[in-house]
């Protein structure tokens, strides 16, 4: 595979990867999960090729060698740069999204937590209307002489 065919491949997969890594943080915000779902084939797909092994040795060589892409040329340079910052943006919208779903799976545990405790006074903290922290265990203040 020539080296122009290579970083073609690889500016698309890139771009593809990114674009599907959007589309997964809308998905998220909106909470449709079936479109999530449907967006993870696709990525495992993208992140399939991205991950051959001839993919990844031509990826490893040209990181360790740069003269391979500056005996290239100016666009093969320009290319390589796009490759680059592309997947760097990839990784932080990988790890935004992974923000976003962790943030989801904590507040559906804390809610099955509070539905699963036996004495939900004991376990919820409620403020009243000036924001401070309410009576716990449905004590009330009224009782006191």
């Amino acid at each position: 595979m020539s080296l122009t065919v290579l970083l073609t491949q690889l500016e698309q997969l890139s771009a593809q990867l990114e674009a599907l890594l959007d589309q997964e943080f809308e998905c998220l915000k909106a909470s449709d999960i079936e479109a999530f779902e449907i967006l993870q084939s696709e990525k495992a797909q993208v992140l399939a090729a991205l991950g051959d092994p001839a993919a990844i040795d031509a990826i490893n060589t040209l990181q360790a060698d740069s003269t391979i892409i500056a005996e290239h040329g100016a666009e093969a340079n320009l290319q390589w740069a796009v490759i680059t910052d592309s997947l760097v943006r990839c990784k932080d919208k990988h790890q935004r999204n992974e923000i976003v779903i962790t943030r989801k799976l904590d507040t559906v545990r804390a809610a099955l937590d509070t539905i699963k405790s036996p004495n939900l006074q004991n376990t919820v903290d409620t403020y009243d209307r000036l924001g401070r922290l309410g009576n716990r265990g449905g004590k009330s203040s009224l009782g006191k002489v």
